[in-house]
């Protein structure tokens, strides 16, 4: 699935200097997202400002500016979503007041798509509007793999999630992994669309390595091991620790650790324990993360399960291969670029470590444009956008014939 749309992201392999293209028939479009730092947020804000500033008029309607908002475009509104307590209910009832918001937007901007990333609460708020809104919408859903391989093994949750999703006009996955796992576990009427991440090229580091190292006051001479994620259980976080513990008994290097999260107090004393606490640097959470990767030489991925990995690409962009899991869909993107091992597996993950490092050593040049062709090849935002475009054309096509 992402293979068929290798021609789209090589014909619009755009530079970072040309101005996006304007297109000529623009949609008004509501996006609803997490707005927290967190591989769906990142994506769908960052789609959503690309988009506008393709000429779309898009809304972003969360409870706060997603963490990677910026206002690049006049077509580009955000609107902050009001949740109020109330002393009856046990929690703010999110979910309802922004099913209210959208249905007042969707009616007063005559909004034709409503992008929602996560089928729960967001897609969920969306149907909600579709039974108070005067206005009709079409609803496309995107999929990052929580909704699917964590929420819908709830039974209650499943049939939250499978009437959601079969009263979307589209289903949007990251991943060929994970359009297989939704298409087996929910009766769809249609196979899910695959259309995969991107890295914009505004949040690239545009300099070199040792650049981005004395930006940073780095050891350009240093070997620097990275990580970033939320920190919860799913990322193994203790593997990524231990891998680096036994890399550390070969190799004088260091572990960039970015983000914040439950698991950060744990790995804290986890790292204390080992001995590794002086070889770890703890970031916490960074706006400029990608000087961070430019700046490594080997990203860790050890999670449970991800149906993409952001922080693959983000560092296959800047040249950075990465060990990853072999689960998901994180194989089809470290393919050709880093290496895979087996989930719990931290002898594996320390000897590919350092035989990427020894790699780096004899031909840095040939590993770093590896990685680099890949993402440019594979990952780009203007074959994205293109995508999504001919989803919503499709939609709205098929609307105005049936109407």
């Amino acid at each position: 699935m992402i293979e068929s749309l290798q021609s789209q992201l090589n014909d619009a392999n755009t530079p970072p200097q040309q101005a996006a293209k304007k297109v000529a028939h623009p949609r008004k479009i509501a996006f609803v997202c997490n707005p927290k730092m967190g591989g769906s947020g990142i994506i769908a804000t960052e789609l959503a400002m690309a988009l506008a500033e393709r000429g779309h008029h898009v809304w972003l309607l969360a409870e706060k500016h997603p963490y990677s908002w910026r206002q690049v475009s006049d077509t580009l509104y955000f609107l902050k979503l009001e949740v109020n307590d109330y002393p009856v209910f046990e929690s703010a009832p999110h979910t309802l007041a922004l099913a209210g918001a959208l249905a007042n937007l969707i009616e007063q901007e005559n909004i034709e798509i409503v992008h929602a990333h996560y089928a729960v609460p967001y897609a969920a708020a969306a149907v909600m509007a579709k039974q108070i809104c005067k206005q009709p919408f079409q609803l496309v859903t995107t999929l990052h793999g929580t909704d699917v391989v964590k929420l819908a093994d709830d039974p209650a949750m499943h049939r939250v999630i499978d009437t959601v999703l079969n009263q979307s006009q589209r289903v949007i996955c990251v991943s060929d992994d994970l359009a297989q796992q939704t298409h087996q576990r929910f009766d769809l009427p249609v196979y899910p669309e695959v259309i995969a991440n991107f890295v914009p090229p505004g949040k690239m580091f545009a300099g070199s390595r040792q650049q981005a190292r004395e930006q940073l006051q780095l050891d350009q001479q240093a070997s620097y091991l990275i990580h970033a994620s939320n920190f919860r259980k799913i990322k193994r976080i203790p593997d990524i620790i231990k891998s680096f513990a036994l890399v550390r008994q070969q190799r004088d290097c260091q572990l960039i650790l970015l983000g914040e999260g439950p698991e950060v107090t744990p790995c804290q004393d986890l790292a204390v324990q080992l001995g590794m606490a002086d070889d770890i640097i703890w970031v916490g959470q960074e706006p400029n993360i990608n000087r961070w990767f430019a700046a490594a030489n080997v990203n860790l991925q050890l999670s449970d399960y991800e149906s993409f990995g952001l922080t693959l690409i983000e560092c296959m962009v800047q040249g950075v291969p990465t060990v990853a899991n072999n689960v998901g869909g994180m194989p089809e993107v470290v393919a050709g670029t880093g290496r895979l091992v087996t989930v719990g597996d931290i002898e594996a993950t320390a000897q590919n470590v350092l035989s990427l490092l020894d790699e780096q050593r004899q031909s840095p040049a040939e590993m770093h444009q590896r990685c680099i062709d890949k993402a440019n090849s594979n990952y780009t935002s203007e074959a994205v956008c293109i995508a999504h475009e001919a989803v919503y054309h499709g939609l709205l096509v098929t609307e105005a014939k049936t109407a």
